[in-house]
């Protein structure tokens, strides 16, 4: 299956746009090649071609097929709907990808307790069973918790003051 490479992401706003760039070739390529596929079947990815790379990171069709699962896609039948959610899953698993790339890049780690502290909470609001959440909530908390520490040490109230004054 062929693969578009996407490098790991730099700062700036050029390089933003090119990384916008190859993000699109990548998903158009992730799309090509599972369009002749029809629906998506899980499999292992064992060794298998990936869909699409984002530097050194692989996602293949089992990737996919966990995130048509996330999105309640997966039983979707072929078509337009599909189509777009497939769409939507590859984005979502390349955003994922660069996310922690950018992470590693500036030393930005999630601790277990971290995760825990967000579960927990989670289970207070009643949003996850009381017995905790499942590995595949873990790893979206871990995401978001590490959003949050790239993100907000860059927000002053300068910053702020501007985005909310649009």
């Amino acid at each position: 299956m062929p693969t578009a490479p996407v490098p790991p992401s730099r700062s700036g706003p050029v390089a933003a746009g090119r990384l916008r760039g190859r993000f699109v070739v990548a998903v158009a390529a992730a799309l090509a090649a599972v369009a002749g596929g029809g629906r998506a079947q899980p499999a292992d990815d064992g060794g298998a071609d990936p869909l699409v790379t984002v530097g050194a990171e692989r996602i293949g069709r089992g990737d996919l097929d966990a995130a048509l699962r996330r999105l309640g896609a997966d039983a979707l039948p072929d078509g337009e709907a599909r189509r777009r959610a497939t769409a939507l899953a590859i984005e979502q698993l390349v955003e994922e990808r660069l996310l922690r790339g950018e992470f590693a890049r500036r030393n930005i780690r999630v601790t277990d307790a971290e995760v825990d502290r967000a579960v927990a909470q989670l289970v207070a609001q009643g949003r996850a069973p009381a017995d905790g959440a499942n590995a595949a909530i873990r790893a979206r908390l871990e995401l978001e918790i590490g959003v949050r520490k790239l993100l907000l040490p860059q927000l002053d109230e300068a910053a702020l003051a501007a985005t909310f004054a649009k």
